[in-house]
């Protein structure tokens, strides 16, 4: 039985079957139980997965008939039934007034579904079963459907359940990651969505560190943030959360597995395809450009590279390279031997993915000239575990030298 005040169709994330991540998706049910345990993780409601299954049937009717337009179509014509909505919109006076429309899935506790599902923010009471209807279309978004389709999985198997939480306005936000006995702390001003998107950039320290620079954000925050990282791995053993400072109040917002990457010295990941191929704009020194960058995920590669912008394709079996590290990027490095941005935040969305499936990545990456010019027979060596990339101009290297360089992946780089 439900505990007291819900919503009728609504569970309350204080309710014992929040926990359950079949009933409330996984984001939902880790942070019940954070909850449960007396961790800051502000209330909510859960809207069960059960309550979205005619309008993801309605989406998958229309995307066999109608393509992915009209499958997100469908979904948008299909009412909210008079019960769901007047239970929302009474949970959302509950929560203030204000609230936030989360996707909480239930394969979305695995890192390979970083940001994949939409999450809307700035939701009164009188948009909030737009915002659940627009949560359920985004698992027919062109993205979202390629990254379900490389798993093997269709939008009806992702038990999409949603989360209604206070849309909090945090002074600060982030993520922090339990590393043995320390803790890696990634910032910046304002809400942490932008950073994890890949557009805006962070700040990282390592708190505990003598001659860490705090800066704005302040140590004392830092070091209660560190404290609410390693409480969570110790309750559940989720290595990363994401974190808001609002209202001079430390807010747990989500937490999950750290990525599964390679560590130093791991073969090359095998993909199919990408022929050898130069980067112009600087003169290379004996046929090679190195450039540096912060590493997001370790491991080696080798491959032509392929230049790819928001909506662009790429074939499988280059190194990726980008401006930023764009979550709509996920569905392509199922494919990818790697991949390499020239700006971006090293905690995103993408580097989840990443992580999950063994990608090597490096952002901030010095790379130089326009990057469309490296889809020219450039050829790339990345080491995810150094923070190294090496570029081969076209010109400079022939099929016999790209073998040998594929073969020596692991041998000293020339200095």
């Amino acid at each position: 039985m439900r505990s007291s005040p819900s919503a009728d169709r609504l569970i309350r994330l204080d309710d014992p079957a929040a926990a359950d991540a079949g009933l409330a998706g996984g984001k939902a049910a880790a942070l019940a139980r954070a909850r449960h345990a007396g961790l800051p993780v502000p209330p909510g409601y859960v809207v069960p997965a059960a309550e979205g299954e005619a309008a993801l049937a309605a989406g998958c009717a229309a995307l066999r008939s109608r393509g992915r337009q009209g499958a997100r179509a469908a979904v948008f014509a299909l009412p909210v039934g008079e019960g769901l909505t007047g239970d929302l919109a009474r949970a959302v006076h509950r929560l203030g007034g204000r609230v936030i429309v989360r996707s909480s899935s239930a394969i979305e506790h695995d890192p390979l579904w970083s940001g994949a599902f939409s999450s809307i923010r700035e939701i009164g009471p009188g948009d909030v079963a737009a915002a659940v209807r627009s949560c359920w279309a985004s698992a027919f978004a062109p993205g979202t459907l390629d990254r379900l389709g490389q798993a093997g999985l269709g939008p009806a198997d992702a038990g999409l359940s949603l989360l209604v939480q206070p849309d909090l306005e945090p002074e600060f936000g982030g993520l922090a990651r339990c590393e043995g006995d320390g803790t890696e702390i990634t910032w910046t001003a304002g809400h942490p969505g932008a950073m994890l998107a890949g557009v805006a950039a962070g700040e990282t320290v390592r708190a505990g560190e003598p001659n860490a620079t705090a800066g704005r954000i302040g140590r004392a925050i830092l070091r209660r943030v560190a404290g609410l990282a390693r409480a969570v791995r110790d309750l559940s053993g989720d290595e990363v959360i994401e974190w808001a400072w609002a209202g001079d109040r430390l807010q747990l917002l989500q937490c999950g597995p750290g990525p599964r990457s390679a560590g130093p010295g791991a073969p090359a990941r095998t993909v199919p395809g990408a022929a050898a191929g130069t980067v112009p704009g600087a003169e290379p020194e004996d046929g090679v450009i190195r450039v540096t960058g912060t590493a997001c995920v370790a491991g080696d590669a080798t491959g032509s590279l392929r230049y790819v912008s928001p909506g662009r394709s790429a074939p499988a079996g280059h190194i990726l390279v980008s401006e930023r590290p764009l979550a709509s990027f996920a569905p392509l490095l199922f494919g990818a031997r790697g991949i390499v941005c020239r700006s971006g935040p090293a905690d995103c969305h993408l580097a989840g993915v990443a992580g999950a499936l063994g990608v090597p990545m490096l952002v901030q990456a010095r790379l130089p000239g326009p990057l469309g010019a490296l889809n020219e027979g450039w050829l790339g060596r990345l080491s995810g575990h150094r923070g190294e990339l090496a570029l081969v101009p076209p010109g400079r290297c022939s099929i016999r030298s790209a073998l040998d360089l594929s073969l020596t992946l692991r041998s000293p780089w020339p200095r």
